[in-house]
């Protein structure tokens, strides 16, 4: 993973028989890296090429600035013509603030065909979310507790989202160590976490979300309701802190071992 000027990596997917896509910022940690495996033995790597696309997101990399980039403009253009909506207008938010999906009637025998079409585009926007919009984890994670007994009106809020990915389809995540401003520090990792109480009505559970940075850009990010309704609200908080710094120390063990910066983090 790269995060920025001053501080090198790799990108690399093994596609069969031992052959690679590579792409870096840093061609002496390339041939560092590639030592390291001749010398281990275990695997015979060869290099094939620079790797620009993987699983339907695309890479860019600036080997002079640091920079790296990713997005799914392609892919969220696709879904747009699956929906015939290429010519469709943008919206500014994938859900409305006073939107009440709780409040939507729901049939005691939904329809399979409704469900279905309803699971399958969540499913599609769902990996948006996941890889390269942050910003619709939350709305993600209320669509996501109906996906089996969806009905038109939940299928018309679905189609919202896609109406406001056509407004920013062609932004994309850039981690570049040259371009950090505060709060962010470069090669520092920043958190942010948040809760609701008991928004959820029908099993009065809350929402909570966390959001980690580096070098100017998120890379992790988690929206979902809670498993079970906390006595205090401290109580909730402080286990959303928990989960985000436990996968922050893991990322930060990580690019320790890796060299890339120190074991150093602060959260808000």
């Amino acid at each position: 993973m790269v995060f920025g000027a001053r501080i090198g990596g790799i990108h690399c997917h093994q596609f069969p028989h031992s052959c690679a896509g590579i792409r870096h910022n840093c061609e002496d940690l390339v041939q560092e890296f590639e030592m390291s495996v001749r010398q281990d033995g275990r695997v015979s790597l060869q290099r094939e090429g620079e790797l620009n696309w993987l699983l339907l997101v695309r890479y860019t990399y600036d080997k002079i600035t640091g920079a790296v980039g990713c997005s799914q403009e392609a892919y969220i253009d696709r879904l747009l013509v699956k929906y015939g909506m290429e010519n469709a207008n943008a919206c500014k938010l994938p859900m409305n603030p006073g939107s009440d999906l709780d409040s939507l009637p729901v049939l005691d025998m939904p329809d399979k065909i409704v469900v279905h079409a309803y699971a399958a585009r969540i499913g599609e926007i769902l990996y948006i979310a996941i890889n390269t919009v942050p910003q619709l984890s939350y709305s993600m994670s209320s669509f996501t507790r109906y996906m089996s007994n969806a009905t038109p009106a939940y299928l018309t809020y679905a189609k919202a989202v896609l109406h406001y990915l056509i407004g920013i389809k062609r932004r994309q995540l850039t981690w570049c160590g040259q371009r950090v401003s505060l709060p962010h520090i470069l090669g520092k990792m920043l958190a942010f976490v948040d809760s609701s109480w008991a928004d959820d009505k029908n099993h009065r559970r809350s929402s909570m979300a966390y959001y980690m940075f580096v070098n100017n850009a998120t890379f992790s990010w988690r929206a979902t309701r809670s498993s079970s309704l906390p006595m205090f609200e401290t109580t909730l908080v402080a286990s959303l802190l928990l989960t985000a710094c436990t996968c922050m120390v893991a990322v930060s063990t990580l690019l320790c071992e890796c060299a890339l910066f120190r074991n150093s983090f602060r959260t808000n």
